[in-house]
């Protein structure tokens, strides 16, 4: 409708649809529906909003949606179909496509199924869509048919990593930017992109393409969220109602805590042991080695890129901290500063007053030449070694940016390098050894019959997970394989698809918005460091954990130029902004690394000493953060707010109690009454929180209970 009358009214070629939002969903019966559409035209016909009303029973009229409609004066570049078809090949079966749906509550019939084909790759989509025969004569009568256009938004689900039941339907449009210049159409490609993960939400860009490879149409920021088939028959219900679900699960309300390890200085003493085993042979003493000539090499590298920026290394030369004097992108700052500091511990360069003087011609070496030395003298790391150089011999490009460091990586979305590097090197068959055998340690006091629920962050290439998943019980364990890449997810997908206890999910843990105190057991290997404030992002994994649940961290504790000759060279290696805890290197000491943990309300203990540039440092979630955590009680007129705050205040809990009435009063301490439809109540209660320095860590909402207790079921 909007843009039929977009097209009408303000006679362009190109049309822009913004800030699209539904605030109704339209339930169509056998019953008639009125629907009444208004279009309020801008100065000068270029800018316009638009409003969709229904009509039911003769009922009040009700606003479903509400959006912008301008010309759009931008050009929609010709699409490039071919190499969509060639990048995105893993063929989905559609049948089973819509029988899926299906069972997620989305029944469509058989005009509604337009998707004739239907392909998938790294959480993007492209399915070709066909107006069925029944409705092929009605094309003429709309800029695109909305049998057509709906099936072009269908697809979106091949390009979700989600294998439960949900059941997701759109809540937003960011914008639509469409070509007029394509009606009675009867076949488009559509193309996917999944963009972004947050808070249930998940956001995708479409591109609606004709044979002829013209782009009819370009979706960004279209919102998806999960909600249930049988919310959607409410008709006098709001976004907000329809779009969570009430779900009542078995929980022990015991205050003693369900101890499921080991004590943690058993399994701190065993992991101690385990790395002596591991370390105990030549091979690892090889190995360091190696390390030894790695950060050697690196300053060669390091040399031979400075020469093709134009630096002479003649005694005297001064060189600036400043990326401008040898056309340097910004972005690099932090690099380059760190690749100087190197050249002054090599002692080619000396840093007085923030410029750096050569005091050393430093020795020109034949790269190529000693990489292949090193390969035939260690041949067990030759992940390291090709890394190293596919990467520092294009440092100077990678600076000025000709060169794209992840490129480099990941050529082409190859994990293949880096895959070998953290699950076969000499390094990480030593350290992922010691965390998969540290978990099973820990298990082997489990319970007979209790789930174990386990996250890894950042998880990657898969190449610590590659260790783990052998060590645990599929009958009683529930593994997250969590990365903020949805290009790691699907291939993780396939590489760990033997395992069916594994869910795959995007993750980003600087802004977790996951449920609290949701897992037993956290792994963070060699991704912590890449968040912007250690503080608040162990903050965030503590909020994951459950009492007494274990984190097991592996990092760096210090510097390693060949690492900053590697992933140094992405903008996510210097993204840190606490300057107080992390000067001017991502990296931090186990020192700090037990400092930081101890603030954050863990328990830890000594890690395994290690002559490698990695720790493996085991923590346990403590009980103190627990106990000075606030509750904020909405509670209901059954009383289980009131037991509630009953027991927390046996448990000696802090809490306030928030119940309904006819205006807002304090009846204790920790006890209002507020009149939850009148927004002055609520907000006397809010200033009243903030002057006694309350911030609730969690709210729970019981007054839901209150209404339509017929409807709600219990699972």
């Amino acid at each position: 409708m909007a843009l039929r009358a977009g097209q009408i009214v303000l006679n362009a070629d190109y049309l822009e649809l913004k800030n699209f939002d539904f605030q109704q969903p339209i339930i169509l019966s056998e019953a008639t529906t009125e629907i009444q559409f208004i279009l309020n035209v801008g100065d000068k016909g270029s800018s316009s909003n638009f409003e969709i009303f229904s009509l039911d029973n003769d009922s009040d009229w009700t606003i479903n949606s509400q959006g912008k409609i301008n010309k759009s004066f931008l050009d929609i570049k010709d699409s490039n179909l071919t190499q969509y078809k060639q990048e995105i090949n893993y063929k989905v079966d559609v049948d089973k496509y819509y029988q899926d749906l299906s069972k997620r509550g989305l029944e469509y019939g058989e005009s509604l199924r337009a998707i004739a084909k239907l392909y998938s790759a790294d959480n993007r989509a492209l399915g070709k869509v066909e107006l069925p025969a029944s409705l092929v004569s009605d094309a003429a009568n709309y800029i695109i048919h909305p049998v057509l256009l709906d099936a072009c938004l269908q697809v979106s689900g091949a390009a979700i990593d989600d294998d439960s039941d949900r059941m997701y339907l759109p809540i937003a449009i960011e914008k639509i930017v469409f070509s007029t210049n394509h009606s009675s159409l009867k076949t488009a490609w559509s193309y996917a992109k999944l963009i972004d993960y947050n808070a249930g939400i998940y956001t995708l860009d479409f591109e609606l393409i004709s044979e002829r490879q013209e782009t009819i149409a370009v979706i960004t920021g279209v919102k998806i969220k999960s909600t249930q088939v049988n919310l959607l028959n409410r008709q006098n219900s709001n976004i907000d109602d329809w779009l969570y679900q009430v779900e009542w699960r078995d929980a022990s309300i015991n205050s003693k805590l369900d101890n499921s390890f080991i004590s943690l200085l058993d399994i701190q003493h065993g992991a101690k042991q385990k790395f002596a085993q591991l370390i105990n042979n030549s091979n690892f003493n090889n190995y360091l080695q190696l390390l030894a000539e790695l950060e050697e090499i690196s300053v060669h590298y390091i040399v031979n890129a400075l020469i093709k920026l134009g630096v002479d290394f003649e005694v005297g030369q001064l060189l600036s901290p400043s990326v401008e004097q040898f056309s340097i992108l910004e972005e690099h700052e932090s690099l380059w500063s760190r690749l100087l500091d190197i050249l002054t511990e090599a002692g080619i360069l000396e840093s007085a007053h923030d410029i750096w003087q050569v005091i050393k011609v430093p020795d020109l070496v034949n790269i190529n030449k000693q990489q292949q030395q090193l390969l035939n003298q260690y041949p067990q790391a030759q992940a390291e070694l090709d890394l190293l150089h596919r990467c520092a011999s294009q440092l100077d490009k990678v600076l000025n940016g000709d060169v794209d460091p992840k490129e480099l990586l990941f050529p082409g979305g190859d994990l293949g390098i880096t895959t070998s590097l953290y699950q076969d090197s000499p390094g990480a068959k030593v350290t992922n050894t010691l965390v998969a055998e540290t978990i099973q340690q820990a298990l082997s006091n489990q319970p007979q019959g209790k789930t174990i629920k386990i996250l890894e962050i950042g998880a990657g290439t898969g190449g610590t997970t590659a260790y783990i998943l052998p060590k645990l019980n599929p009958s009683n364990t529930e593994y997250t394989f969590s990365d903020l890449s949805p290009l790691f997810l699907t291939k993780a997908r396939e590489k760990f698809k033997q395992y069916d206890f594994v869910k795959y999910e995007l993750l980003d843990i600087s802004k977790t918005s996951q449920a609290p105190k949701t897992y037993d057991i956290i792994i963070a290997a060699n991704v912590l460091h890449a968040t912007a404030d250690l503080k608040h992002t162990l903050s965030n994994v503590r909020q994951l954990l459950n009492p007494q649940g274990l984190l097991i961290i592996v990092e760096g504790t210090q510097p390693a130029r060949w690492f900053d000759l590697t992933f140094g060279m992405t903008e996510g290696w210097w993204k840190f902004v606490d300057k107080q805890l992390r000067a001017n290197y991502p990296l931090i000491s186990v020192y700090n690394w037990q400092k930081l943990l101890l603030d954050a309300d863990f328990t830890v203990g000594t890690s395994p000493k290690t002559p490698l540039q990695q720790a493996v440092i085991i923590a346990q979630a403590s009980n103190k953060a627990i106990a000075r955590q606030h509750y904020l009680i909405f509670a209901d007129k059954q009383g289980i707010g009131t037991e509630l705050a009953n027991y927390l205040a046996q448990s000696d809990r802090n809490y306030t109690l928030v119940t309904s009435g006819t205006e807002f009063k304090q009846e204790s301490a920790n006890k209002y009454q507020i009149n939850a439809l009148g927004p002055s109540s609520c907000d006397r209660l809010i200033k009243h929180l903030q002057q006694k320095e309350i911030k609730p860590d969690c709210i729970i909402y019981l007054q839901s209970l209150d209404r339509d207790r017929n409807n709600l079921k219990s699972n």
